[in-house]
């Protein structure tokens, strides 16, 4: 939909289409257009109108209202957009690793290290080893910043530099005792309650008597990166000359179908 601010709820703008003046004209006579405004999990904002309201602010700060962009929600925040393109699925599996880590430090991990990143796409599986010596014990509360450490040793090579580098995490903290309501509501307020990675490890940390010392997960980063992609395709062949114009960038962050799991190693 489009006209006004951007819709409150969040699966009222699970795409965001970025027009100019003469763009929306288009909309009221293509074929299509007109299915496009009215769709209630789109939103198409013309950047010749005037900003309305916080969010739409804080994108036109971040440079991603430009005409001819289709912006994505991420699953994990909905007032967070990325632009559509072919490492999309990258930068999500990111943002979920970034969380991974943030959890960790909430629930009083002293460390969270990814030791192995295996990436399956439609031209196979590859896997890499990551490796890496972790930083110094930080005195005191540590940042919510992880420390990166690059380095890795490629099994059947194929992964690229920035792949390795992004997904090549190792940190250390001080550790201590789980803020296990920080961590409730952190898994609620990145939509992380239905990952079994989050709330086992959220579980295991209830656990006084014995408490866990350290534990290896699996780490799915891409389950959730694909679904707002795939409604974006759906939305731009519904209208010709969109679909002429940023359907490609779309249609090849979809024909990756790459997924990204890690194992990590946390420990208590």
């Amino acid at each position: 939909m489009g006209q006004g601010s951007l819709p409150p709820r969040a699966d009222r703008r699970r795409v965001l289409f970025v027009v100019d003046r003469h763009g929306r004209q288009k909309m009221d006579y293509e074929d299509g257009g007109s299915d496009l405004l009215l769709d209630s999990r789109s939103y198409v904002v013309n950047v010749d109108d005037p900003l309305h309201g916080p969010l739409e602010t804080a994108l036109d700060r971040a440079g991603l209202l430009e005409p001819g962009n289709t912006l994505v929600q991420s699953p994990y925040d909905p007032d967070r957009y990325l632009v559509v393109n072919e490492p999309t699925t990258l930068e999500i599996a990111v943002q979920k690793l970034n969380y991974f880590v943030e959890f960790c430090q909430i629930l009083g991990a002293r460390s969270a290290r990814a030791v192995e990143v295996t990436r399956t796409s439609r031209s196979g599986t590859v896997t890499a080893k990551l490796g890496g010596s972790l930083s110094p014990s930080l005195p005191g509360p540590a940042a919510l910043v992880p420390v990166k450490v690059s380095g890795s040793t490629s099994i059947g090579g194929g992964l690229s530099l920035e792949e390795e580098q992004r997904l090549s995490v190792e940190c250390e903290w001080a550790g201590g005792p789980p803020s296990l309501d920080d961590a409730e509501r952190f898994v609620e307020r990145h939509r992380l309650l239905n990952d079994s990675t989050f709330t086992s490890l959220l579980q295991a940390r209830r656990h006084r008597a014995n408490p866990i010392a350290a534990k290896r997960f699996e780490l799915e980063l891409s389950e959730q990166a694909t679904a707002n992609l795939e409604l974006a395709s759906q939305l731009v062949a519904r209208v010709g000359w969109l679909k002429g114009s940023v359907d490609g960038k779309i249609q090849a962050a979809l024909n990756q179908k790459r997924s990204y799991k890690l194992s990590m190693v946390v420990a208590f």
